[in-house]
């Protein structure tokens, strides 16, 4: 009794699917490339409205208080040098 991966057809059709893979895997991407962001700095906002602003050099501007306990919602923004999401 043959066992169904020694036969010549599944080792071509292995052989088949291994190629396109392949040929899918290295395919040029034609479409426009992203421009890389320029970040500054990242501005974290919590649900309450407190801000903080930290730049490259890593200089912290606002403070932000969270209370221990207590779950509290935020959101990052990474900022461009006119300090425009980027």
């Amino acid at each position: 009794m043959r066992h169904l991966l020694s036969t010549p057809r599944f080792r071509q059709l292995f052989a088949a699917s291994t190629l396109v893979l392949g040929l899918a895997a290295c395919k040029d991407n034609t479409g426009p490339e992203e421009a890389e962001p320029e970040v500054v700095s990242m501005r974290i906002t919590l649900t309450s409205g407190a801000t903080a602003t930290v730049n490259a050099s890593g200089t912290v501007t606002g403070t932000l208080t969270i209370p221990a306990g207590t779950a509290t919602g935020f959101t990052i923004e990474f900022l461009n040098a006119a300090g425009a999401p980027d």
